[in-house]
């Protein structure tokens, strides 16, 4: 299933152009790195981290979370060379295998049925769960699967994906442990003279709650999808969002 609505060539494509664009990114990165680092400092030690998104490991610091966690869970349906090589040699590390939905099973029958996740909250050794950049990507491949073998309209693509992504959001908010969320929340598209052309959502107008500290990072530079325009990401970090104010009451 994993196979066929696109996710390991997905993830061959973010190596390929992380090979391209790895000074472009790597601010990103180690802002991403720094977001969870600061979460770590306030979760208890010991226990287990849940990191969902876990992807090829380029913004995880795996040796602060390996230092400090008794287990380190990392979460995709996807796990490539990369992070098996990051993590060979490590007893603390599990890949886990997992559709973090809970809700591809019945997309790619054609139902559009949207479960709300409960993999791991049971789980009291928990102490910090990280969904890292993954939240926009959520939706992306399931819905293009639902386009192109079942003929969903744009109207029910864009409720679809707002569906995904407000499940996501809910159950983060179920843990009994402290939260980190990494997400890009807007994209910005710029022409070749570096003006802005376009911006628009990248959570389908879906509004995170929270305020926190959020940075550009330039996901596509001139000439990677198109000589005549780049793309760059406005994106959103939270070390714990229990502590975060929320916005329209503290900001």
């Amino acid at each position: 299933m994993a196979r066929e609505m696109g996710y390991l060539r997905d993830s061959v494509s973010i190596m390929s152009r992380y090979s391209r664009c790895k000074r472009k990114w790597s601010g990103h990165l180690r802002k991403s790195r720094k977001t969870i680092e600061d979460a770590i400092g306030q979760a208890p030690a010991n226990g287990k981290v849940i990191i969902f998104g876990a992807g090829l490991g380029y913004d995880l610091p795996l040796r602060q979370l390996t230092s400090h966690f008794s287990q380190v869970v990392l979460v995709d349906l996807v796990h490539t060379l990369p992070i098996k090589a990051k993590t060979l040699f490590s007893k603390k590390v599990e890949l886990a295998v997992r559709d973090v939905t809970e809700s591809l099973t019945n997309i790619s029958e054609g139902r559009d049925e949207i479960y709300e996740p409960k993999g791991f909250l049971e789980d009291k050794q928990v102490g910090l769960v990280i969904s890292l950049n993954l939240l926009s990507q959520l939706a992306s491949l399931p819905v293009s699967f639902l386009e192109k073998h079942y003929g969903i309209s744009e109207n029910q693509a864009d409720l679809i994906s707002k569906r995904i992504i407000q499940a996501h959001l809910r159950y983060l908010q179920k843990f009994d442990a402290n939260v980190c969320l990494v997400t890009d929340i807007e994209r910005q598209v710029k022409g070749s003279d570096g003006k802005q052309i376009a911006k628009f959502s990248a959570l389908h107008d879906v509004q995170i709650p929270w305020n926190g500290n959020t940075w550009l990072w330039e996901i596509a530079p001139l000439g990677e999808e198109d000589a005549q325009y780049s793309v760059t990401n406005k994106v959103l970090g939270i070390s714990n969002i229990t502590n975060a104010s929320w916005i329209g009451v503290n900001g």
